[in-house]
This record gives C-alpha cells, sequence and structure tokens, in this order.
C-alpha cells in the first residue's frame, strides 16, 4: 500500500513516517506541509492511503479532499489533527 502523509508538523510526519515502516507492505511515497503541495504530491503519487490534518497552510485538509476526490475515488483517507478544539 502506498501512503502519502500531509501534515505541517515535522515531528507529527516523522514518527507517523516511522510507525509505517514498522507496517508490512506500507510504503510513504510522498509527504507535504501545506495544501498546494499535497495536492500536487498526491495527484503526482497516486497513493493507496492518505493519512491528512485538518489544518494546514494554504488552506484545511478539506479543501485537499475537494481538490483530489473526484480523481481518487477509491482512496483511503485518514483525517487526524493535533489542532485544540475551543
Amino acid at each position: 500500500m502506498k501512503v502519502f502523509i500531509a501534515d505541517d508538523s515535522r515531528v507529527v510526519v516523522e514518527r507517523l513516517a516511522s510507525l509505517l515502516e514498522e507496517v508490512p507492505g506500507a510504503r510513504l511515497v510522498g509527504r507535504a506541509g501545506d495544501v498546494p503541495a499535497a495536492v500536487i504530491g498526491i495527484q503526482k503519487m497516486k497513493p493507496d492511503a492518505v493519512i491528512l490534518d485538518l489544518h494546514m497552510p494554504g488552506g484545511s485538509g478539506l479543501d485537499v479532499l475537494r481538490a483530489i476526490r473526484s480523481d481518487h475515488p477509491d482512496l483511503y483517507v485518514l483525517v487526524c489533527t493535533n489542532y485544540p478544539y475551543p
């Protein structure tokens, strides 16, 4: 399974990438720290799954989903965030 991580926290991305190394059959194919780079990276790498942060520079994870969903309808998406809820 090809996995793409879109999160603006370098620490989170590195930890998730480390965890993915332990998952048989999973391979990190790309990462991005903002919305425009996430959209471009997902379109280019065509992953099977995306781990997507909701709050990133340049927009939100929902903006990424809107931009890619029609071209990638079978993409698995895990949305996560460490953004505090008020």
